[in-house]
């Protein structure tokens, strides 16, 4: 389950529009607030849904920020990813650029929650509370 971060879309002008437009967001708290359990060196694909080309680049790291651990560059819109990763708790930030059919374009941040564990049972849990900054 992922969560934007933040995007940008433009559009091309259509029905005799003479401009087209942009839209752009970013959110304050990003951090996933859901974890998928997943074994060791599984295998997930991932997708800009209905994208026509696309360009991303993946970083990992510990789920509390510790540790950047690692950073794969994908050029497709939809790809599978496996990574190394030994047991515990990290967060995979999606940077993609695509392109639609319809011409719209843009970029977009995403943040997965992805827990690593040989025993915990296939599920989609809760993510730990971040440390408050009181």
């Amino acid at each position: 389950m992922g969560v934007t971060g933040s995007y940008c879309v433009t559009w091309p002008p259509h029905d005799g529009e003479e401009y087209g437009g942009r839209r752009c967001a970013t959110s304050d708290d990003w951090r996933p607030r859901r974890l998928s359990v997943v074994r060791p060196r599984s295998l997930a694909t991932l997708a800009v849904k209905n994208a026509v080309r696309a360009r991303s680049q993946v970083h990992v790291s510990r789920l509390d920020g510790t540790r950047f651990l690692r950073r794969a560059e994908k050029r497709r819109p939809r790809f599978n990813l496996r990574l190394p990763l030994r047991p515990g708790k990290y967060q995979i930030e999606i940077f993609t650029k695509f392109v639609m059919p319809d011409g719209r374009f843009g970029d977009a941040v995403v943040g997965l929650g992805v827990w690593v564990s040989r025993s915990q049972p296939l599920r989609i849990v809760a993510a730990p509370k971040p440390p408050s900054d009181e």
